[in-house]
Formats: structure tokens, C-alpha cells, sequence
């Protein structure tokens, strides 16, 4: 009752807001928020299968600054200090009349204006980009990046870089809009605020994108900890997009490596996260792009070894563009090349196709192989550049579209793996997004927006669905009670599994099972 006057009686919109949703329980506005990450939560204390307080305690370890309302009762004032503990933005006691929620709205406006006009001042920010000078541990990172740590160890030691950490995993900012370099120094500035307490992150600015590099030293098991530690670096990078675009609505994407093994490698660990942003053509609703969700090991190899850099841009092309993007790499590699003897031009174009055919053999794409031989074949009779450039075009694009079948049954591979494990494992209530992640080895965000683009369903109402079918078999059973038949569905509250049962069916439990009898 009270959310229905809230919402009709208020003009949102007036005041600078707009309701995004809405959730008749704690449970179901914990997955609403979750999804759509709205700027403001207004909550009552007492709600069905999860009170206010703890949805807010849910809130804080996802969104640690998120701005909450709690609306509270007068008896239940003595909820205030436990309020105040959880860093509440507002506490508001009913009755709850317009003014006050509209003088409240006034309020939360101008306090969440002065935050974005303080990271996005750009009067300020130009200040720093004239007066800024560049910090030396920065300058010595940019070098490591660049794969100059032989000639600057003795300087990483001095200056405190993490040389002696056991994990590494580097991920670079990239704006797709570049052009401007207050933006670029308004994402930078929100990356070094974001990590200023981390002791376990260190920032640059390398080649004119933010990048941070995370660490960790193991205790005891590195098999164990470094998965954990890979789960906590994709949860802050994540939660850095989410504080980037909250604050400036600048677009960015942000490409992650897989862990590395030797900070003399981060050079490595920075072409892995370049390689990873590439892929945002293929998955253009991913802000966060982890590597390790693209490609294996193997790969990650070989497209990190030291080739000529004309074949590693070929590569990378191949390996993330289109037809036309293939098209224009050959083209302006062979612009170049025009003033080589023809003798030496094919032997350049050899030495390409030996990369390829590495490659697919490497990635058992036999059928790309057996093309190479045939263009190796062809290519020793060529006499002229068109007729060279037209044997690697013609190469390059069969890999490109092996590469993309691949990569299809992948995905569809882990979408079927995905569903077998929601059958295998839906009895248990601590069963989710982040245990079907884990035994998947996939990063949540990749996961989640592939099963929904795959599927056509989010995860979390496919496991729900899941339950409840089942629990519609179990409901033949009379002998069964409602929250028996819940707890055996993986629901721990019997009320909830109620609410869930009547939202899919449109019925509650007690009439579905009535409907049963009536039909035998």
C-alpha cells in the first residue's frame, strides 16, 4: 500500500528520478537490484523472506556507496542504530507524507550531483592535466608493460613495485570514445581514487589508457587461492565499470588477462588485456572482458609469442574482426611492402601462413590446414603481389570463419553444460550464479549475459523455473507438505517458495495441488 501511494502520488521525474522497478519482497528486489543497479533504494524495514535491514546488508557487499532509503514505523525505532551501523543514507518514519519524500528527493539530487560534479569538474581536471607530472613508479610500470624489466629491475625494487608476488592479472580501461583528454582524465582519476586504499592493485596510465594491475601472494594452496583471487579481481573490476559510468556516463570497456606467474611478464599479462577488448565486436553487450572467457591457454600462448608485430596485428585481426577488417590488414600490409622483390615478398607471406598453420594446428582446426598447404601450393607458382594478396586473403578469411564456428559451439557447449548442472544441482538452496560460475571456470558477467542471450532467460529465473517444475511433479504426493516439497525444490523458506510457485503458475501450491485431484 504504501509503495503504491510512494509511486503515484510523487512526480519523480519533476525532481530528477524515474522508478526503474519494483519488488513485493526482499529477496525479489535483491535480484531487481542486482540486475538493473538502480542510483536510489527506498526500502521499508519489514518485508516478507528478507527484511530490510539484512536486503541492505546484501546491498553493501555488492554496492558499498549505493544511496538507501529505509522507511520504519515509530515502534520500530530501535531499528535506527542497527541503520546507522549499516551506513543507511536516510532513515524516514512513517506515516510517510509527499513533502517530506519530495524534500528528501531534493536533497539525495543535490548530494548525488555534487559527487559526479567532483569527479567530472572539468575546470579541476584540466587543472591536473596541465600541472601533472608523471609519478615514477608509474613511469617505471609503463616500462615492465613494455617489456623493458631487465633494464629497470634495480629501480622496481627501490621504488616498492610488487616483484615478489605470485599472481599477476592486468587489466586496461579503454574509452570508446577517445578523442577527448579530459575524459581520459576523468576515467584515470576514478580508477586512482577507486584503488587509493587497495594495497593489493597498483595504477598507470600506459599508452594512454588507465590500467591497474592486481597481486597476490598465496598462503597455503595455490590451487585454491588463485581461482578465489581471479573471482575477486573480475568482482572489483566490475564494480570499477559500474563507479566509471555512475560518475561521468562516459562508455568504456575494460579488457582483463589471465593470471600471470612472474611480474617480469606483466608485458604479457598487457597484450592478453588489449587482445580481450578486441572481442567486444562478438560480445557487444560485455563492458568487462576477460580474456580466460575467450579463449584457452593454448591460445593465449601463441598469440602472446615474439612474432614479427605485422603478423601479430594479422592475428589478432583474424582472430576478432570481420571480412572487411581482414580486407583492409591485408591491403595495408601489401602497401608497404610494395617495393619488396617479388622473391622476398612471398618469402614474408610464408612466413605469415607458418603462423597460421601453427595456430590451427594448435587449436585442431584441421580443415584451415589443409587450405594453408593448398595456398603454400599455390603461392610458390605466384608472380605477382595481387595474386599473393589474394591467396592470404583467401586463408585469413577460412580461419576467421573456423574460428567463429569455434568459438559458436563453445558457447553453445557451456550453455548445455550450464542447464545439466541447474537439473544435477537445483536441490540445493546454496546452488547460484556464483557455484555454477565456479564450476564453469567463466567469469559471472560473461556467464550470465550469454546464458540470457543463448537462452533468452536470465540464469536466476531458469534455476527458479527448474525448481518449481519439479516441485509441480512432488505436489502429485500427498503425503508431501507445501514446505516439505519446498525444501526438497532448494528453497529454504516455505513462504517464498509460495510466492515463486504462484508467479511462474499464476496459482499458489494449495490450488495447484487441488487441481490435480480434481483431474484424476
Amino acid at each position: 500500500m504504501v509503495r503504491r501511494v510512494i509511486q503515484s502520488k510523487i512526480p519523480w521525474e519533476e525532481y530528477g528520478f524515474v522508478i526503474s522497478d519494483e519488488a513485493e519482497n526482499g529477496l525479489e528486489a535483491l535480484e531487481i537490484i542486482q540486475e538493473q543497479n538502480p542510483d536510489v533504494i527506498i526500502t521499508d524495514i519489514k518485508m516478507p523472506y528478507m527484511d530490510g535491514l539484512t536486503l541492505v546488508k546484501e546491498i553493501r557487499k555488492i554496492y558499498p556507496e549505493k544511496t538507501v532509503i529505509i522507511l520504519s514505523g515509530y515502534d520500530e525505532f530501535t531499528y535506527a542504530q542497527n541503520a546507522i551501523e549499516l551506513g543507511i543514507s536516510y532513515y524516514v518514519l512513517k506515516p510517510v507524507n509527499k513533502e517530506d519524500i519530495i524534500e528528501l528527493l531534493k536533497k539525495i539530487k543535490v548530494n548525488l550531483d555534487k559527487k559526479i560534479q567532483e569527479a567530472t569538474d572539468r575546470q579541476k581536471l584540466k587543472q591536473l592535466y596541465d600541472n601533472m607530472i608523471p609519478d615514477m613508479q608509474e613511469q617505471l610500470m609503463n616500462e615492465i608493460y613494455a617489456g623493458k624489466f631487465k633494464e629497470i629491475i634495480a629501480k622496481a625494487v627501490e621504488y616498492n613495485l610488487p616483484i615478489d608476488k605470485d599472481i599477476y592479472i592486468t587489466s586496461i580501461v579503454e574509452i570508446e570514445d577517445h578523442t577527448d583528454k579530459l575524459d581520459t582524465l576523468a576515467v584515470r582519476n576514478i580508477v586512482d581514487n577507486y584503488f587509493k586504499e587497495d594495497k593489493t592493485a597498483i595504477t598507470s596510465c600506459f599508452k594512454d589508457q588507465a590500467t591497474i594491475t592486481f597481486f597476490y601472494k598465496v598462503k597455503m594452496d595455490k590451487e585454491q587461492e588463485e581461482p578465489l583471487f581471479i573471482k575477486n579481481t573480475l568482482k572489483k573490476i566490475e564494480d570499477l565499470y559500474q563507479s566509471i559510468y555512475f560518475y561521468t556516463k562516459i562508455n568504456c570497456n575494460i579488457g582483463v588477462s589471465k593470471p600471470i606467474y612472474n611480474f617480469a611478464d606483466l608485458n604479457i599479462a598487457s597484450k592478453q588485456a588489449i587482445n580481450a577488448l578486441n572481442y567486444k565486436t562478438y560480445y557487444p553487450e560485455q563492458n568487462v572482458l576477460y580474456i580466460g572467457d575467450f579463449e584457452d591457454d593454448t591460445f593465449i600462448s601463441l598469440t602472446t609469442k615474439n612474432v614479427d608485430e605485422a603478423v601479430q596485428n594479422l592475428i589478432t585481426i583474424v582472430t576478432t574482426g570481420n571480412s572487411n577488417t581482414i580486407d583492409a590488414a591485408v591491403d595495408s600490409l601489401f602497401s608497404k611492402e610494395r617495393s619488396l622483390h617479388p622473391l622476398e615478398l612471398k618469402s614474408y607471406f610464408f612466413k605469415i601462413l607458418t603462423t597460421i598453420i601453427t595456430i590451427s594446428s594448435e587449436l585442431k582446426i584441421a580443415e584451415n590446414e589443409n587450405t594453408i598447404l593448398e595456398n603454400f601450393a599455390s603461392a610458390s607458382e605466384a608472380n605477382t603481389i595481387q595474386k599473393i594478396r589474394i591467396y592470404l586473403k583467401d586463408t585469413l578469411h577460412k580461419l576467421n570463419l573456423e574460428l567463429k564456428n569455434k568459438r559458436k559451439q563453445s558457447g553453445i557447449a557451456f550453455i548445455e553444460q550450464a542447464q545439466n548442472l541447474i537439473e544435477a544441482n537445483y536441490k540445493s538452496p546454496r546452488f547460484g550464479l556464483d557455484t555454477i560460475c565456479d564450476k564453469l571456470h567463466l567469469s559471472n558477467a560473461y556467464f550470465s549475459s550469454t546464458f540470457k542471450k543463448e537462452t533468452g532467460t536470465a540464469f536466476v529465473k531458469a534455476l527458479t523455473e527448474t525448481r518449481i517444475k519439479h516441485a509441480k511433479k512432488l505436489l502429485a504426493n500427498k503425503d508431501l507438505k507445501t514446505y516439505e516439497i519446498a525444501n526438497l525444490v532448494g528453497f529454504t523458506d516455505s513462504n517464498y517458495f509460495s510466492f515463486c510457485f504462484k508467479k511462474i503458475t499464476g496459482i499458489s501450491p494449495k490450488m495447484y495441488r487441488k487441481s490435480l485431484e480434481q483431474n484424476e
